[in-house]
Order: structure tokens, then sequence, then C-alpha cells
């Protein structure tokens, strides 16, 4: 995201942790409804229920509330990333 932030204007671009997404969805998905210039719904946090066809990949997801058995989870794999993560100076003290 270093270099997106570079090369794009920061009102085009609006960063969520996942975390965060997890721990305060309400909140996250109002900052970000008022970045893109959108107004309050309800449905905003029961978009799981709609009926609507989903043709993509993760289209099982999209079909369920937000979960949070992810978080950490790359914690896992830590000692893997380690080099990756050096590479793209990037903090292993992540969320």
């Amino acid at each position: 995201m270093k270099h997106w932030h570079s090369v794009i204007p920061d009102d085009f671009i609006f960063d969520i942790q996942y975390e965060d997404l997890v721990a305060n969805q309400k909140v996250v998905t109002e900052h970000l409804l008022n970045f893109i210039g959108l107004p309050w719904e309800d449905g905003c946090m029961d978009y799981y229920k709609n009926k609507r066809g989903v043709r993509t990949a993760s289209s099982q997801q999209v079909k369920q509330p937000v979960y949070s058995t992810s978080v950490g989870r790359w914690k896992h794999y830590e000692k893997h990333l380690g080099p990756l993560m050096k590479a793209m100076d990037m903090d292993m003290d992540m969320h």
C-alpha cells in the first residue's frame, strides 16, 4: 500500500484493517461510507442476507457475517514470512 499511497492521492484510497473491521464493523463501515460519499443504510450491517446471486470465488464468504476466525492466522506462518516481510519493509508486529 505504500506504493499506491505514493502514486495516488489520499482521497482516492481508504485503508481498512481487517482486524478493525471485525472488532468494530459498524464504525468502520460508517467511515467507509463517509469516505465515498454514501449515506448510512441499516442493510450495510446485514449485507449477507441479500438474496441476489454472487458469482465470484468468494461467493460463500459474502453470504455470511464478518467473522474473526482469520484474525491472526498469518502468525502460523510468521517464521516463513519473515524474509518476505523484511524485503517489503513491513513490521512483523501486525495486529
